[in-house]
C-alpha cells in the first residue's frame, strides 16, 4: 500500500503525468494581475527620482531613434559623460525599452510609471503559469501570484522607473523557465523550446548582466526528465543542455568586454577585501527583507567589513547551513524546494559585488529582490497546496491567514509608494530610518544647493561629514560646498589628507584634484593650479569639468583663444550650456580684436564664470 501511495505522489509531482491539464479558470489569474494594477495607481502620480534624470529626463539618446546604434555600442551611462567608477553597464535592451516607453508616452512621468506597472502585471501573470505549472494546483498558483503582485518589496522597483531592467529581465528568465516545463508533453523537449529558452535567457543577459546568476536555474530544469522525475547529471546530458546557454553567456561577456573595454569592477569605491568580509551581513540584510518587508527605504546605511570577524564567520556558516538544509529538504521530501532556495539564493549573488561599486549609505536596494521573491512565492505556494488537501479546519486557517497577509502587503505597497514622490521625499525617508547614513544626507544637501538653498545645504554637508567622516564622497560633497561658498582654506584641509588616502578610488582622486585646481586658480596660484588639471587630464582625458576649470586658467592668464577651445571642448564632452555660453563670449571678444576693438586688448575685462566644482 505504502509502494502504491509514492508510486502515486510521484506522478503527481510529475510535469506531464496523466491528462493535460485544463485551462485555468479566468478568475485564478485575473485576480492577480488585477491586484498588481490596482496597488500601484499612486505611482502613476509621481514624479522622476534619481537616476531618471539623467538615464530619461535629460538623455537625448532614449528620445530618438537616431541614437539606435549608440545605444548598442555603449554603455548604459553613456549619455552622462561622466567617468565614474560605476557606470560600467552594458544593458541594451534596456536602452531600447527606455526608448521605446518615450516613443509612446514622452517624457510624462505618469506615462512612465504606467510602462513600469505594466511590466510588474505582466510579470505577476508569468509567476501564476510557471507556479501552476509546478505544483499543479489554480489555487496554489493564484495565491502565490497575489502574494507577489502585491509584496512590498517590489516598490523600489516597480515605483522607480529606472529600475524597470529588474523587471524586464525577471519576465524574460521566467519565459525562459516556462519553455524548459512541458505543460502538456512527455519525453525529451523539443530542440525548439531548448532554443526559444537560450533566446530568452540572452535577452535577460542584454537586459541586465546579473541574470547570468540564474544559469545553474535553467540548466538544472533542463536536465530534469519528466518521465521518471528525475534528474540526469551525466556529463553528456549537463553538456547538451548547458551548450546553447553558454554560448550565449560568452557571447553576451564578449560583446560587453568589446564595447566597455573591461570587465567593470577593477575600480570601486571600495576594496575587496570589504566587498568580501561584508557579504555575508549583506545576504542576511537581503534575506531579512525579503521575509519581513517593513521599514523600507530606497537607501539603507550597510556597514562594511574590513577585516574577517568572528560575526563574520558565524553569519557565514548560518547561510551554509540554510543552504545545505534546503538542499537536503529538496532531496529528501520534494525537488521544488530546491528550486525555491535556488531563486531566492543564486540572483543576490552577483548583487554581494554592490559592495565593490557603491557608496556606504547606498549599497544595498530593494529592487535586487524582485527575483528572490519570486523563489518566495513559490514557497508560499507549495504550503498552500500541501494545506488546501487537509482538513476544512486547516483549509479556513489558510483563507483567514492569507486575507490577512495580503491586505497588510496591499496597505504597505500603497503606503510606501508616497516615499517616490520626488527626490526631497525619497532621500528624507530613507534619513529618517537611518538618521546616520551619511551619504543620504549628501544627497539632500546637493539638492538644496541646485536650488539655491546654500545654508541648508552647508548645514546637511557639515553633518554628513561628522556621521561619515571616513567616507570620501561625504568629504568631497562639502569640499564642493565649501568652494561655493569661497572658504578655500577649509577645501585645502580637507582635500589633501584625502588625497594621501592610499585606498582612494582614481575617480575620487580626480575629482578632489580638480576641486583643489579650482581653489589654486580662485587664489591666484595659476602655475600650481596648472600641475594638479595635468595630472587630471593624465588620468582621465575628457573628465567632466575638467576643460572647464583649464579654460578658466588660460583666461586669467589672458589666452583667450586657447580658453575658448577648452570651453568648447568642455561643451562637446558634457553638453553644459555655460561652457558654450563662455566659448561664445570669447568668440565675439576675438572677432573684437580682429576688428581692432580697443576692448579686446585687455582680456580681464570679460570675467570668466567661476570653474565648476
Amino acid at each position: 500500500m505504502r509502494k502504491k501511495d509514492k508510486s502515486k505522489k510521484v506522478r503527481e509531482l510529475s510535469w506531464s503525468a496523466g491528462p493535460a491539464p485544463d485551462t485555468p479558470r479566468a478568475w485564478t489569474w485575473a485576480i492577480p494581475c488585477a491586484l498588481g494594477l490596482v496597488v500601484y495607481i499612486p505611482s502613476l502620480f509621481n514624479g522622476f527620482i534619481r537616476d531618471d534624470h539623467v538615464q530619461i529626463a535629460n538623455n537625448p539618446q532614449v528620445q530618438s531613434w537616431g541614437y539606435l546604434f549608440r545605444l548598442l555600442t555603449t554603455h548604459l551611462w553613456s549619455e552622462a559623460k561622466i567617468a565614474s567608477d560605476q557606470v560600467f553597464f552594458y544593458r541594451p535592451l534596456f536602452s531600447i525599452w527606455m526608448l521605446l516607453v518615450n516613443t509612446v508616452g514622452g517624457l510624462s512621468p505618469w506615462a512612465w510609471h504606467l510602462s513600469n506597472i505594466l511590466l510588474h502585471v505582466a510579470a505577476t501573470y508569468l509567476v501564476f503559469v510557471v507556479c501552476r505549472r509546478l505544483l499543479k494546483s489554480d489555487i496554489a498558483a493564484s495565491l502565490a501570484a497575489v502574494v507577489f503582485a502585491v509584496d512590498p518589496i517590489h516598490v523600489d522597483a516597480v515605483s522607480w522607473v529606472s529600475a524597470s531592467n529588474e523587471i524586464l529581465f525577471v519576465i524574460f528568465f521566467l519565459g525562459s523557465v516556462l519553455l524548459l516545463i512541458p505543460a502538456t508533453t512527455s519525453g525529451p523537449l523539443p530542440r525548439s523550446r531548448v532554443l526559444w529558452s537560450v533566446i530568452l535567457y540572452g535577452a535577460a543577459l542584454f537586459t541586465k548582466e546579473t541574470a547570468v546568476a540564474i544559469l545553474p536555474i535553467l540548466v538544472g530544469l533542463g536536465a530534469f526528465n519528466p518521465e521518471d522525475n528525475k534528474w540526469h547529471w551525466n556529463a553528456r546530458t549537463v553538456l547538451k543542455i548547458s551548450t546553447g546557454y553558454l554560448v550565449a553567456t560568452f557571447f553576451y561577456f564578449a560583446v560587453r568586454f568589446a564595447v566597455l573595454g573591461r570587465v567593470g569592477v577593477e575600480s570601486g569605491r571600495n576594496s575587496w577585501q570589504q566587498t568580501i568580509f561584508s557579504s555575508p551581513s549583506v545576504a542576511i540584510f537581503y534575506l531579512n527583507k525579503l521575509m519581513f518587508p517593513i521599514r523600507l527605504s530606497g537607501c539603507y546605511l550597510t556597514p562594511l567589513i574590513s577585516a574577517p570577524t568572528v560575526g563574520m564567520w558565524l553569519t557565514l556558516m548560518g547561510i551554509l547551513a540554510g543552504v545545505v538544509l534546503f538542499a537536503w529538504l529538496a532531496l529528501r521530501y520534494d525537488w521544488i524546494i530546491g528550486l525555491i532556495a535556488a531563486l531566492i539564493v543564486l540572483p543576490i549573488l552577483p548583487v554581494l559585488a554592490g559592495v565593490r561599486i557603491y557608496p556606504q549609505g547606498d549599497i544595498t536596494h530593494d529592487r535586487y529582490l524582485y527575483l528572490p521573491s519570486v523563489g518566495l512565492c513559490v514557497l508560499i505556494g507549495l504550503g498552500v497546496r500541501k494545506l488546501w488537501s487537509a482538513s476544512t479546519l486547516a483549509r479556513a486557517a489558510l483563507i483567514t491567514f492569507s486575507a490577512g497577509l495580503v491586505a497588510m502587503f496591499s496597505y504597505l505597497t500603497v503606503v510606501q509608494q508616497k516615499y517616490y514622490k520626488d527626490d526631497f521625499v525619497y532621500y528624507q525617508r530613507a534619513l529618517d530610518l537611518y538618521p546616520a547614513n551619511g551619504m543620504v544626507l549628501g544627497y539632500l544637501g546637493n539638492l538644496n544647493m541646485d536650488r539655491g538653498r546654500s545654508a541648508l545645504a552647508m548645514e546637511e554637508f557639515r553633518r554628513a561629514h561628522e556621521v561619515s567622516p571616513d567616507n570620501p564622497t561625504v568629504t568631497l560633497f562639502l569640499a564642493h560646498g565649501l568652494f561655493d561658498e569661497h572658504k578655500y582654506a577649509e577645501v585645502e584641509a580637507l582635500l589633501s589628507p584625502l588625497l594621501q588616502e592610499p585606498n582612494l578610488s582614481p575617480f575620487r582622486k580626480a575629482t578632489a584634484l580638480l576641486t583643489l585646481a579650482n581653489v589654486e586658480i580662485a587664489t591666484g596660484k595659476l602655475d600650481y593650479g596648472e600641475q594638479l588639471l595635468q595630472q587630471v587630464e593624465a588620468m582621465y582625458p575628457n573628465f567632466p569639468e575638467d576643460h572647464w576649470a583649464h579654460g578658466v586658467l588660460l583666461q586669467k592668464e589672458g589666452r583667450v583663444r586657447e580658453a575658448r577651445a577648452e570651453y568648447l571642448k568642455e561643451f562637446e564632452i558634457t553638453g553644459d550650456p555655460e561652457a558654450r555660453k563662455d566659448a561664445y563670449a570669447l568668440g565675439r571678444l576675438l572677432a573684437a580684436s580682429s576688428s581692432g576693438n580697443a576692448a579686446a586688448d585687455h582680456p580681464e575685462n570679460l570675467s570668466p564664470g567661476p570653474a565648476h566644482e
